[in-house]
């Protein structure tokens, strides 16, 4: 279901600016999408978090070159 959200602290010149691309454009729905696309990707550090927890229970040691090895290996 889709809410309505308020941003605080939005300099005045950028939400003026924001409301009349959004009037003649209708990009309304691209800054929807954007807000969209930041609530889906990670913080970095929890990310890094993640990667470094799962590292440690599967006690994963691979080197730089083997990724890269790896890498090339699954591209055309």
């Amino acid at each position: 279901m889709a809410r309505s959200i308020t941003v605080h602290d939005v300099p005045d010149e950028t939400g003026d600016a924001l409301a009349a691309r959004a009037a003649l454009t209708g990009r309304l729905r691209s800054i929807c999408a954007h807000l969209v696309e930041l609530a889906d990707t990670p913080d970095p550090q929890a990310w890094l978090a993640a990667v470094r927890a799962r590292k440690a229970a599967t006690h994963s040691s691979l080197s730089a070159t083997r990724v890269l090895e790896d890498r090339a290996a699954d591209r055309p």
